[in-house]
């Protein structure tokens, strides 16, 4: 593999290349794998961030086919295309009645009434309490 028209390292021109990047798959500390393949670590360090990067890039490339990288979604209604050179995320609505949807945290409708009532309590004291701030008077306490 030639990384684009870039000259290849001395790791991946290497008849244990396979064994190397096996090695650095398992995480294999550079230092013990320097003393037992005879390469440098700086050299392999470089190999593992540039050469096997470009590799991986290169490969979910042409995995992900002639796609340009970029995501089309389509929602209902629109036409699917078949031409597209992006990736697709077609959306779809599932039609549930509304009395299906159950959140099993929410209030039945027995304390719904009551629920209501707490909430306007709530907002009735804190009404009074805005309005006690704003009558206060400059420097009076209410101790």
């Amino acid at each position: 593999m030639n990384h684009e028209g870039r000259q290849l390292c001395s790791v991946c021109e290497s008849a244990v290349r396979a064994e190397i990047d096996a090695a650095l798959d398992k995480k294999e500390k550079l230092r013990t794998l320097a003393a037992r393949s005879g390469i440098s670590r700086a050299t392999l360090s470089r190999h593992n961030r540039r050469c096997r990067g470009r590799d991986a890039v290169a490969d979910y490339k042409s995995k992900r086919g002639n796609s340009d990288g970029a995501l089309l979604v389509i929602w209902p209604g629109q036409p699917i295309p078949t031409d597209s050179q992006h990736d697709l995320l077609i959306v779809s609505y599932i039609e549930t009645p509304i009395d299906q949807f159950q959140n099993p945290m929410a209030p039945g409708p027995e304390r719904l009434d009551e629920i209501h009532e707490m909430a306007l309590d709530e907002n009735q004291k804190r009404n009074a309490d805005l309005a006690s701030v704003g009558n206060e008077t400059p420097g009076s306490s209410t101790k």
